[in-house]
């Protein structure tokens, strides 16, 4: 079961998942509420009363989670964690403009933590997740030009998916 522990992400969404072993159960964390893992086969799971997932090697040699719903079976690819060091976290501080929201986040760090400070000034802690992507009350995936500066990044938060920030 330890292999099948870690990140696994959606692409064409950027939605992942977090699978971890905890007294020899495999859980599934989706950010807010998580399911047992039972298991059917060594790769096929049980996910709740009607739900099964099925883990599969992807012919790049990655993991993949398959996750049947809306009617199809979507492939989350396994990702790396991303644990930032504070001097890392910096390199995410500033200010971003949303021209669809018309609005300025400010980004900071506090306390060895990356926050988010909305317009209304409540400050919303994020959590890294894979390679330049946080997540909290909102994911966020950030975005580098081709010299490694942060140039912005794009929310996605339920159904809300992909409003754009740019670094101001």
């Amino acid at each position: 079961l330890k292999d099948k522990a870690g990140l696994y992400r959606f692409a064409p969404t950027g939605e992942f998942r977090r699978i971890t072993l905890r007294d020899g159960k495999l859980w599934m964390d989706t950010f807010g509420m998580g399911a047992s893992l039972l298991p059917l086969t060594p790769n096929r799971f049980r996910a709740g009363p009607t739900a099964e997932v099925t883990f599969e090697k992807a012919a790049s040699g990655k993991l993949t989670l398959k996750l049947p719903r809306n009617n199809r079976e979507d492939s989350f690819e396994s990702v790396e964690a991303f644990v930032p060091t504070v001097q890392q976290l910096a390199d995410f501080a500033g200010s971003y403009y949303s021209e669809e929201l018309d609005t300025i986040w400010r980004i900071i760090v506090e306390d060895g933590k990356l926050i988010a400070i909305d317009r209304n000034d409540q400050k919303l802690p994020m959590t890294p997740t894979y390679q330049d992507a946080f997540t909290g009350r909102f994911q966020a995936e950030f975005s580098r030009e081709a010299q490694g500066r942060v140039t912005g990044f794009v929310v996605h938060a339920g159904r809300i998916r992909h409003v754009k920030f740019a670094r101001t």
